[in-house]
């Protein structure tokens, strides 16, 4: 009997207390598999079933519109102490502080990771400026001095705090100065030597201006280009001399 009647889905409930069943005929009777959850407390006022949004006592009536809530309180300034001080339903509001994840521990904080609490929650710090918070060492307040292409100090600039040295480079006339300077994260010598010019032969003003002119480290009669030759047994006068 009845084989050819079908099951309907029957829901029941309001709230919480909302449940789903089916219309089945049993010995040639409909009945209704539906039952409604039991229903649970909502309030007193203060209690967190007052501002969870949901219908606990299954009357059809949700915090602050439940009389189990209802507001008896007088508002106040909203303060950050985990009360409903203005009588809002919110909790807290607009008064709880930001703070910044700081996670390498350096007391500044990643502005891309905060938290809002009443109080310093730990891990956590009320500067935002960290522009690596994987490293400690880099910070505001950092000294840049390392030419290493890094922004240290988190100012937007790498290597501003590098000073640069005095060099010098080249011998006789064409030594020369120039700088130590961080270029790209990298230093790098200014100084370029000046062009090697000719010294001697024997005769040749250059071997007696008293100038290293080739830049060979040697100037005058002691550079080899400006070497006295001896011819048979006659040679420059220090060599009479010295035969005399």
């Amino acid at each position: 009997a009845d084989e050819g009647y079908v099951a309907t889905n029957t829901n029941c409930g309001v709230g919480m207390c909302a449940s789903t069943g089916q219309m089945i005929c049993q010995a040639g009777k409909t009945v209704n598999t539906c039952l409604a959850k039991a229903p649970q407390a909502e309030g007193s006022l203060g209690s967190l079933t007052c501002r969870d949004k949901l219908d606990n006592d299954c009357d059809g009536k949700a915090d602050f519109a439940d009389p189990n809530c209802a507001q008896t309180c007088v508002p106040s300034t909203e303060v950050c102490d985990g009360v409903d001080n203005d009588c809002d339903g919110q909790i807290d509001e607009g008064v709880k502080k930001t703070y910044y994840r700081d996670a390498d521990a350096d007391g500044y904080g990643s502005a891309s990771v905060t938290t809002q609490a009443c109080t310093q929650p730990a891990g956590y710090v009320t500067k935002n400026t960290d522009c690596n918070d994987s490293n400690a060492s880099i910070h505001p307040g950092v000294d840049d001095e390392i030419c290493n292409g890094i922004d240290e100090n988190c100012n937007g600039k790498a290597d501003e705090g590098y000073e640069s040295k005095t060099t010098t480079c080249g011998l006789g006339i064409c030594s020369a100065t120039g700088q130590s300077v961080c270029q790209a994260g990298k230093i790098v010598n200014t100084c370029i030597a000046g062009k090697p010019q000719i010294e001697g032969p024997v005769g040749s003003p250059t071997c007696g201006d008293s100038l290293d002119n080739d830049c060979d480290g040697r100037k005058d009669k002691d550079d080899s280009n400006c070497a006295t030759q001896c011819i048979g047994s006659k040679c420059n006068d220090d060599s009479e001399e010295e035969d005399d």
